[in-house]
């Protein structure tokens, strides 16, 4: 009697999560749910970097508070971050742009005198 159990019980094949797991909504579920680890984990990181005396309660308070604001207030103040973000970088570009045209036209020059191997 036992053994005959055994025997039905090894005849038994792929459970259904196996076969979801294959699927591609699991697969599709599984990126967003690493995307989105991902962008919390980093931007956790980014904040503790801008204030290093940061609790993880102020933390998860500033994402309540983000969550539940309406969306357009969350896309205008992002958008305003990457514009301040993207101050510095214009300014550091017009100061360093005599370099970087010394730089240019050093590696233009390498590369029309064939010092520079180049690729087909």
């Amino acid at each position: 009697m036992g053994r005959g159990r055994k025997s039905i019980l090894r005849k038994k094949t792929g459970s259904p999560l196996r076969e979801t797991r294959n699927s591609f909504g699991y697969s599709l579920l599984k990126e967003i749910e690493g995307r989105f680890s991902f962008w919390t984990r980093y931007s956790n990181y980014s904040y503790v970097f801008i204030s290093p005396d940061l609790s993880r309660a102020q933390y998860s308070l500033s994402v309540v508070i983000g969550s539940v604001n309406a969306l357009t207030n969350v896309l205008n103040f992002s958008d305003a971050m990457i514009l301040g973000m993207a101050f510095p970088n214009i300014i550091g570009g017009i100061i360093l742009s005599p370099q970087i045209k010394a730089t240019l036209n050093e590696y233009w020059a390498r590369l029309k005198s064939g010092e520079m191997k180049t690729y087909e």
